[in-house]
């Protein structure tokens, strides 16, 4: 499958679809290094003749400790987790200090405001490490402060960014939930481009559940907001997300077309990163075009690129996408080299969906190859990881696997058990699809009816409102004909007189 594109590199070919539908870097380290050299200093300085610095000294350390974790977040985020933790004590020490010495309330909000944001430095770091409990642990503690604050900004952010960390851990419901709230502070703030963030993030939801037209409206409105600013960057972004609806629809002209429009934006602004991506969606596209030789190509572009750039998780997904390619040439011994070179990666960086996914996909190919037994060792593994993660589709998958396997060695007892599994997992995936088009009905249906209300009071206004008119001209001709008829006695008095 292709990779959708969200200000970060996502998604994984599901080798299982296509088997079951479809074929300055020193430079930056001494600057840290002086940076810390000349701030242990005045540390050591602070520390002569003095036990405890004021609250005023300790945010410049707090400020240090967290520009300096900046700089290690693209290089080491164990690095950067550790100076934002050092800037958390601080301040977590200062709070205590200033509220022992009775500081200004503006001074102990200060504080708050930099506890919070090293909360979600943290969580942040955790984030990119795929370890998503942890962050969202984080996330909380930082929208609990920011909330204290009343600060809109910090709080649209993190129910932002816990949107995004519910969906990663594929829980739907509730990342759709911290969308709606991050959302609605956004509309407050006026801020037009974060909420088109939002709405890259609810389409990416929707791309998932295979909700393809509420995905593409999603994108809609994100497209159009980017191109009224001029951001290439997240227009091209959105380029690769349309691309993928058409793709999921099979409509791989229009699929193609777009991911060219994205190619051209992300080569002209020199993002290697997405150009690596964008091959790879090329890729993906071809082959189901049946057109193998090209797929290939693409692939390989984006293998080479990815290994330049040390880029595991598409170093990952492209692995699994060649994998397919053999798949369709039925050589399940290459297929089997490259999903398990993608499981070693995926297992490294700690990619849960991914693990699950690549297990799953090699018990598919033991069971291909006639070795239930080691078909069983890795369906199970899947099984337990996408528990983990509560991924109900790829539960699904790996019970199915599991039932081929014991059919295939003679075990119709566990066959049988686990292919009710699967269709206990069909049900369940099946009623909450039913659930929200429920819901949707119940929205529609009153929406409706309050509409039908409307235009009654409409029709019962005007029809007020034409008696009145009546009541009105009535009036107007009594008043007219009394008032003819005391001209005319008086006219005939005067003449009578």
């Amino acid at each position: 499958m292709a990779s959708y594109i969200e200000g970060t590199i996502l998604g994984m070919r599901k080798l299982k679809c296509f088997f079951s539908r479809r074929a300055s870097y020193v430079l930056l380290l001494l600057v840290i290094c002086s940076e810390l050299v000349i701030a242990q200093n005045q540390i050591e300085n602070n520390n002569s003749g003095k036990e405890i610095y004021s609250a005023f000294d300790d945010t410049t350390f707090i400020n240090h400790y967290l520009d300096t974790g900046d700089k290690y977040q693209l290089l080491n985020e164990d690095s950067a987790i550790c100076y934002y933790t050092k800037a958390l004590d601080i301040t977590e020490r200062s709070l205590q200090d200033s509220y022992s010495n009775d500081n200004s309330e503006e001074l102990q909000n200060t504080l708050l405001l930099k506890k919070a944001v090293a909360f979600d430095k943290i969580g942040l770091m955790y984030y990119y490490q795929c370890q998503y409990n942890k962050s969202i642990d984080y996330f909380e503690k930082a929208l609990t402060l920011s909330k204290e604050l009343e600060n809109n900004k910090m709080i649209a952010v993190l129910y932002n960014r816990l949107g995004y960390t519910y969906r990663q851990q594929n829980i739907y419901t509730k990342a759709l939930e911290y969308f709606a709230k991050s959302l609605e502070k956004y509309e407050i703030l006026n801020d037009q481009e974060k909420m088109a963030s939002v709405y890259n993030g609810i389409g990416t939801i929707y791309y998932r559940q295979g909700k393809y037209e509420k995905a593409i409206k999603q994108n809609e409105k994100s497209l159009k907001i980017y191109d009224e600013y001029g951001n290439e960057y997240e227009m091209a972004s959105l380029y690769n997300n349309i691309s993928l609806v058409y793709y999921e629809i099979e409509n791989f002209e229009k699929a193609i077309y777009y991911f060219e429009k994205a190619l051209y934006i992300y080569k002209k602004l020199d993002d290697q990163k997405r150009v690596c991506v964008i091959y790879n969606n090329l890729g993906a596209t071809f082959i189901e075009q049946g057109n193998n030789k090209k797929g290939m190509e693409y692939y390989s572009k984006s293998l080479e690129s990815a290994k330049i750039l040390k880029d595991s998780l598409t170093i990952a997904n492209t692995l699994s996408n060649i994998a397919g390619i053999y798949i369709d040439m039925n050589n399940t011994s290459k297929a089997l080299e490259y999903v398990t070179e993608s499981l070693e990666i995926n297992q490294a960086i700690k990619n849960k969906p991914g693990i699950s996914i690549t297990l799953s996909n090699i018990s598919f190919l033991y069971n291909k190859q006639n070795n239930h037994y080691k078909a069983v060792e890795y369906a199970l593994q899947a099984l337990q990881v996408a528990r983990e993660i509560g991924a109900l589709a790829q539960e699904k998958e790996a019970s199915l696997n599991l039932s081929d396997a014991y059919k295939g060695l003679n075990d119709f007892e566990n066959a049988l058990k686990y292919m009710k599994l699967n269709n206990r997992l069909k049900d369940s995936l099946l009623n909450e699809e039913n659930s929200n088009a429920i819901n949707e009905f119940i929205t529609k249906y009153e929406t409706e009816k309050k509409l039908q209300e409307y235009e009654l009071l409409l029709k019962e206004h005007e029809i007020q409102d034409y008696k009145l008119s009546k009541s009105k001209q009535v009036v107007i001709i009594i008043v007219g004909i009394l008032f003819l008829t005391i001209s005319i006695f008086i006219l005939i008095y005067r003449q009578h007189k």
